[in-house]
């Protein structure tokens, strides 16, 4: 089983974020390039005690809700579920490598998954806080397991306050 405490879900983040920010290169700052935890909202999603994610559920979950494939070899929800226009949140695995080899996609087994956001570069970081939330409920409806904020501690109303209080 995996630890929900591990710091492996972090690290995934930060590399994610590192290895290519949703800004384009002309727009990059330092600041950016390795942004503050208080700039990134964090969801993670895990799979119940004993499961594990299955490549074509989740993957069928994951377009179902706008995520297509892309940079990085990770999941972006832009800001039209076509994949048009900006990156306005992004997915990876929980566990390393973090990324995905979607033409191996049917065979990945994923024990929980890690949905980030960069505020600063969203234009209303509340809506797109809102449609991640929403997107990480549908797909925990469609294929199980739970939603925990960044401390992994489950997901309540008042986490949820507590995130979007933060946003403001």
């Amino acid at each position: 089983p995996v630890e929900i405490g591990s710091d492996q879900s972090d690290e995934n983040v930060s590399l994610c974020m590192q290895q290519g920010s949703v800004a384009s290169d002309e727009t990059k700052s330092a600041e950016q390039e390795q942004p503050s935890t208080d700039d990134v909202i964090v969801l993670y999603m895990i799979a119940a005690e004993g499961e594990m994610y299955q490549g074509y559920d989740m993957l069928q979950s994951l377009l179902s809700v706008g995520f297509r494939y892309g940079d990085k070899k990770i999941f972006h929800r832009h800001e039209q579920q076509n994949g048009q226009g900006q990156i306005l949140f992004s997915l990876a695995q929980m566990v390393n490598p973090g990324c995905f080899d979607l033409a191996n996609f049917g065979g990945c087994r994923a024990p929980g998954l890690v949905i980030f956001m960069q505020m600063s570069l969203v234009e209303d970081p509340m809506e797109v806080f809102d449609l991640m939330h929403a997107s990480v409920g549908q797909m925990t409806k469609d294929m199980g397991g739970e939603i925990y904020n960044k401390n992994r501690d489950v997901l309540t109303p008042i986490g949820i306050a507590d995130i979007r209080q933060r946003i403001a």
